[in-house]
């Protein structure tokens, strides 16, 4: 039997998802953050350059 999957923040350490999938079943991504968005209209400030 597959273990459920726990998704944790990175940062705080807090439970964010649980979900408990048949074995064969995929991760699903959920979604696309914007970041452009994010730095511009959230902390006001410059988008800084991608690392190659």
């Amino acid at each position: 039997m597959a273990g459920d999957r726990e998704y944790f923040c990175p940062l705080s350490g807090d439970l964010l998802d649980v979900e408990a999938p048949t074995p064969w079943y995929s991760i699903i991504h959920d979604f696309e953050p914007d970041i452009d968005t994010f730095y511009k209209n959230w902390l006001g400030l410059d988008v800084p350059e991608r690392v190659a």
